[in-house]
């Protein structure tokens, strides 16, 4: 999973998997492990409380502290944005496909149930937890 990370191609991971399967518990993991190659940083973008997704972008916004467009403060910037519970708002995906082609150096790890279908995804399905 940590070479899916690294790989510069992969400009998009996803972990898939059914709800507490611990995707992301293995997220946060994930992040922490990449933090020193994303010089802008790493941002947590919590999801779970947006229902609509023209909302997303403006979560992304706020959680980055730009004014105005998300793509306008990111620019050039290397940074990893992690989109936890991404699966309510998936019909947001073609906005971050959008992002993502604006913002070269931007690098997205999203949690979700289900696959964004985005040009530059790459899935990391995560299997339920056994207790």
């Amino acid at each position: 999973m940590l070479a899916l990370l690294h790989d510069p191609v992969t400009r998009v991971l996803t972990f898939t998997g059914a709800g507490g399967s611990g995707k992301t518990r293995l997220a946060v993991q994930a992040a922490a492990e990449v933090v020193d190659d994303h010089e802008h940083g790493v941002w947590w973008i919590p999801l779970q409380a947006v229902r609509e997704p023209a909302l997303v972008l403006p979560e992304i916004g706020s959680a980055l502290g730009a004014r105005g467009e998300p793509a306008d403060h990111i620019g050039e910037r290397r940074m990893l944005l992690v989109l936890d519970n991404f699966e309510q708002v998936v019909d947001a995906a073609p906005r971050l496909g959008e992002l993502l082609s604006v913002c070269s150096n931007l690098r997205l790890l999203v949690t979700s149930r289900e696959l964004l279908r985005l040009a530059a995804e790459r899935e990391y399905p995560v299997p339920p937890l056994v207790e």
